[in-house]
């Protein structure tokens, strides 16, 4: 018993080691509005005055970026206390304000629905802008109606003291639309597509080659891929090989319209087809020749 309770003495009582020892204040701005929290050093700029030490002033300065909208001091002080560890901090004022730019110019009149922003860099080195009053921002964007990399003009209006700047931030325009998305993977094979393989999704595009996805899934049987498809990728039309329908020397189907009226026979392939192709045919004896288009397989429509 008395070796147990000389062991028990002698082991650290963490809950006591881990109260913080020391006290510091970090005196943010009220406003902060940042570019992207992607590759972003923290910098003084967050903050107006500390008495903490850097490394706890860097902790506090990444913790705000994990936040959006108006957020308590006392809430950022005490969120995580471990974090500060061996400091216990004291943040003020009373409430902080966080500000996306990135929110502020999808809802602006710069981007027009669909049309929104995929990324968004400053250029420079400044990804913050700090201020004790709210500011007011306009955007001005050229060919911010079409997607890809753009150059968007900042303008920030202090009403307080009656400043304003410019800055230039680098943005691509992205643009949300509809895609066949592969259900599962699909490998390169000499099958026909089955519809079951696919489905509709929302899809988000940075190119204006948004018309090259493939969105037909009444015509996928028509063709076969010419490279692999993971899940979730969307279906382009350059991913597709058309699938030959008719051979030359087939018996196919023949689909006859004139002035509304349908007659239905079989001819004669002349030529190999695909879907849409125009090609010949030649009656069962041999001596008419018609032209037909590919309607689907050994399956031809005649305009007479």
């Amino acid at each position: 018993m008395a070796a147990l309770l000389s062991l028990a003495l002698s082991m650290p009582n963490y809950a006591e080691d881990q109260k913080p020892k020391l006290e510091c204040t970090i005196t943010s701005y009220a406003k902060i509005y940042y570019v992207t929290t992607e590759n972003s050093h923290p910098n003084k700029r967050q903050y107006k005055s500390s008495t903490c030490p850097t490394a706890i002033n860097q902790k506090f300065s990444k913790l705000l970026l994990n936040y959006a909208g108006r957020v308590k001091g006392s809430y950022l002080a005490n969120v995580n206390p471990s974090m500060f560890l061996p400091y216990k901090i004291i943040v003020e004022p009373k409430w902080i304000t966080i500000t996306p730019i990135k929110e502020l110019i999808n809802s602006s009149s710069a981007l027009a629905a669909p049309w929104f922003l995929s990324s968004i860099s400053m250029i420079g080195s400044n990804n913050q802008i700090t201020s004790d009053h709210e500011l007011q921002f306009n955007f001005n964007c050229i060919n911010c109606d079409q997607p890809g990399n753009r150059s968007l003009k900042m303008v920030v209006n202090n009403p307080n003291n009656g400043h304003k700047n410019i800055n230039w931030l680098s943005v691509v325009v992205g643009k949300k639309t509809s895609a066949l998305i592969a259900t599962r993977d699909l490998g390169v094979t000499n099958q026909r597509l089955a519809a079951s393989s696919f489905k509709i999704a929302t899809v988000t595009t940075t190119t204006s080659r948004s018309y090259n996805y493939f969105l037909d899934q009444e015509r996928l049987r028509f063709y076969k891929l010419n490279k692999p498809l993971s899940t979730n990728q969307p279906l382009k039309r350059t991913d597709l090989i058309p699938i030959p329908l008719i051979q030359m020397g087939d018996m196919v189907k023949t689909v006859f319209k004139k002035n509304g009226l349908t007659l239905r026979g079989v001819a004669r392939a002349t030529q190999r087809g695909e879907q849409g192709d125009l090609i010949q045919l030649s009656s069962i004896s041999g001596k008419q020749r018609l032209i037909g288009k590919v309607i689907d397989y050994k399956q031809v429509e005649v305009q007479l």
